[in-house]
């Protein structure tokens, strides 16, 4: 896809200025356009927007958990595939932490066994296309959705949609949520009308459970469904999120 040039230049406070956190977070969102979301970015990119975010991260002011409520919508994701913006998926790095790929898998930033699984599905991207990705917080719970669009074909109109929704209780933390996953669904699924996938409709996929179960059998992360949401900067429109293996997101506030 053809990148679009930010019309907001890039510039540095000077010296006898100190940088603003609004300032800072406009240039933060104006330096995502063209990347898709962090899709298409390159690793120039990428240390370019994580130093620029390092340095609103420095403005911070101190955390407060109310501050997180509302629905945010993904502007950038530090992984290529920005499906990995559901918790479900941090669950999922976590549960297989510390067990490496058999073989090296291209693509993969590490030996690990998670991520050649995500390299793989990455690569699959010529089939799929993310709609948009959301994030609805609470007082006790967050709700991950997905819209996801399978395309065999390209420049061929999509053959069926999906939304993967991820749920989640919540706590807060002294520096983020900490999130309990309960259950992952296929919702709103047109995949499911297509010969053999019916089964495909509203799926619900019990989270919590199954990585427990994984765990115990195959000796892996215990307690993989319980992950962290850090919060290291929010604002009235932006937020910035880590997780504990260093995903970075960046997410804009849709409404409270």
């Amino acid at each position: 896809m053809r990148a679009i040039t930010p019309s907001t230049p890039i510039s540095t406070p000077s010296a006898t200025q100190p940088p603003q956190p609004g300032s800072c977070a406009g240039t933060v969102a104006a330096h995502q356009l063209g990347l898709e979301r962090g899709a298409t970015a390159s690793a120039a990119d990428r240390n370019e927007v994580a130093a620029l975010v390092g340095d609103l991260e420095a403005l911070a002011p101190p955390f407060e958990p109310y501050e997180l409520e509302g629905t945010w919508s993904l502007v950038y994701s530090s992984e290529p595939g920005i499906y990995r913006s559901s918790p479900f998926f941090w669950g999922f790095s976590r549960l297989l932490d510390g067990k490496n790929s058999p073989t090296p898998v291209p693509g993969a930033k590490s030996d690990g066994l998670a991520d050649g699984i995500y390299a793989v599905t990455d690569a699959l991207g010529l089939f799929y296309t993310v709609g948009e990705a959301t994030q609805t917080i609470t007082g006790s719970s967050l709700v991950s959705e997905v819209d996801l669009a399978i395309e065999p074909l390209p420049n061929l109109p999509p053959v069926g949609r999906s939304v993967m929704t991820s749920t989640a209780t919540c706590a807060p933390t002294a520096t983020g949520l900490r999130l309990t996953l309960e259950k992952t669904e296929v919702k709103d699924s047109t995949i499911a009308s297509l010969p053999g996938l019916g089964f495909l409709s509203d799926v619900a996929f019990p989270t919590q459970n199954a990585f427990d179960a994984v765990s115990d059998a195959l000796k892996l992360t215990p307690n993989a469904h319980t992950v962290s949401l850090i919060s290291t900067y929010v604002s009235d429109a932006l937020r910035v999120t880590r997780t504990e293996d260093g995903f970075l997101f960046v997410l804009s506030l849709i409404h409270i």
